[in-house]
């Protein structure tokens, strides 16, 4: 019998196993947003990568979904928002990254 941490998301469970296989549903895609709704951006320091605005992330990561993927990390690109030393702009509800989540839950539940 195995003892698992009290994480309640499945996915989080499934990683807490003991099984040492790798498959796509161990994997985390990283996702860059931009605050311009419409934009597919190169990213000049991470070949192969891009910034996506909000409008564009569904056709974007529904295919990966469809092949298993079940996790993404989000980094927000923001060029609307003021930084500071706290990171006070940060769970805005207009910031990209924010918006990015509420877009991903309504097309993926």
């Amino acid at each position: 019998m195995a003892l698992h941490s009290s994480y309640s998301h499945p996915v989080l469970r499934c990683w807490q196993t003991a099984a040492t296989s790798l498959s796509v549903e161990n994997f985390i895609y990283p996702l860059f947003v931009t605050d311009d709704p419409d934009a597919v951006e190169d990213i000049g320091s991470l070949p192969d990568q891009r910034r996506y605005g909000v409008n564009r992330l569904e056709e974007f990561v529904g295919p990966l979904v469809s092949k298993g993927l079940r996790s993404v990390l989000i980094f927000g690109v923001s060029s609307k928002i003021e930084k500071d030393a706290t990171g006070s702009g940060a769970d805005a509800s207009d910031t990209p990254a924010i918006v990015a989540i509420r877009k991903l839950r309504s097309a993926f539940p």
